[in-house]
Formats: C-alpha cells, structure tokens, sequence
C-alpha cells in the first residue's frame, strides 16, 4: 500500500495502477483484518487513479483518496 501511495505520489500512475492491481486481487472483503485493509484500501484507491495527473492536482486526489479511506474503514471497521 506504502508502495502504491508513493508512486501517486511521485506522479507514476503506470506503476500506481499495477500496485493497486496486484493488491486487490490478493485481498478479500471478508479475509482476515490485513486482507480488508488492502481490500479497503483498493477500493478506494482504484477509481481515483486518474490516466494522468497534473502537479496541481495531486493533493487534491491524495486527500480524497484519504478521507475516503479513512472515512469507509477507520470508521467502520471492524478489525
């Protein structure tokens, strides 16, 4: 997951959506709590993966991305 922020991070969408790829097919709903995690995490994550970022952009995107995680499973998790 670390690996996956970073490359948004660091503008390299190609490597952020093959991160994001191989952590979800490795993940489940209803795993353990490491698996809901990078499920969560994923779900999150996947559909904000624009084809390109702008610089501007980028604290925007990583924000959402975030809010949206912490809000779906720090909130209502049940780890």
């Amino acid at each position: 997951m670390l690996a996956c922020a970073r490359s948004i991070s660091l503008s390299d969408l190609t490597t952020a959506h093959r991160i994001a790829t191989v952590l979800s097919s490795d993940s489940s709903p209803s795993g353990d709590s490491l698996e809901r995690l990078i499920h969560s995490f994923t779900k999150a994550i996947s559909p904000r993966l624009p084809p390109s970022l702008s610089p501007t952009s980028l604290p925007r995107l990583l924000l959402a991305i975030m809010m949206q995680f912490y809000n779906h499973h720090i909130l209502h998790s049940t780890i």
